[in-house]
């Protein structure tokens, strides 16, 4: 895990202060505009992503952009969600199987181009995979927990939270636990629909505000 997570920093060294374009130029705007954490970035729910995006603000490599920072945090958690669901997919001693898979998705050039823009899809990506090692091992708080993160990083999310969400709750009605399942597995989409009556339609920030006219997003 470690060998992948410093191959995909290294790789993405020599370009760390590339300006990001078209949607990652949007979307590092969103970000560092905000006051606080941008929960809604160009028309999408963006808390998930905010939530991390805002290191940005806080701390920066010397010689790098504002975001890259906490891109390469997201990329890490997104390898360790990919080497968890793996190890809760492969029975036996697979660690060689499950190295030889993350180091593979560290170095795709797919991947490193989605850590290095700016973008949504990479968080729901990274949340996702802990889901769903969370609905392998049949555990209801880490499924509820990144789920709500997942699904507050981007709408699709719903649908993945939703076939998570069937799996869990037919294995507890099997179990007789079908009502205590039902409750946590509501809490995100009760979040999430409580969300959708305060939105806003642009932009939308944790501590309120509007959309600023020019962008802080410097080398």
């Amino acid at each position: 895990m470690s060998v992948a997570v410093l191959a995909m920093a290294l790789l993405l060294w020599p370009v760390r202060n590339v300006v990001p374009l078209f949607d990652g130029w949007l979307f590092a705007r969103c970000a560092l505009d905000a006051p606080g954490i941008a929960v809604r970035c160009e028309g999408h729910v963006s808390g998930g992503w905010g939530l991390l995006m805002a290191l940005g603000k806080l701390w920066t490599i010397p010689g790098s952009t504002s975001l890259f920072l906490p891109s390469l945090v997201f990329g890490a958690i997104a390898l360790a969600g990919v080497d968890r669901m793996a190890a809760a997919v492969l029975r036996g001693d697979a660690r060689v199987e499950r190295a030889l898979l993350v180091v593979a998705l560290a170095v795709h050039p797919s991947f490193l181009s989605t850590v290095l823009q700016p973008n949504l899809d990479l968080a729901l990506m990274a949340w996702a995979c802990w889901m769903f090692a969370g609905v392998a091992r049949g555990r209801l708080l880490e499924v509820a927990c990144f789920g709500t993160l997942m699904i507050f990083s981007k709408e699709t999310g719903l649908f993945l939270y939703g076939a998570a969400s069937l799996v869990m709750w037919w294995r507890a009605v099997t179990r007789s636990e079908g009502a205590r399942t039902s409750i946590a597995l509501a809490v995100p989409l009760l979040l999430f629909a409580g969300f959708l009556l305060l939105r806003k339609p642009e932009h939308m920030y944790l501590s309120g505000g509007t959309v600023a006219t020019s962008s802080n997003f410097h080398p």
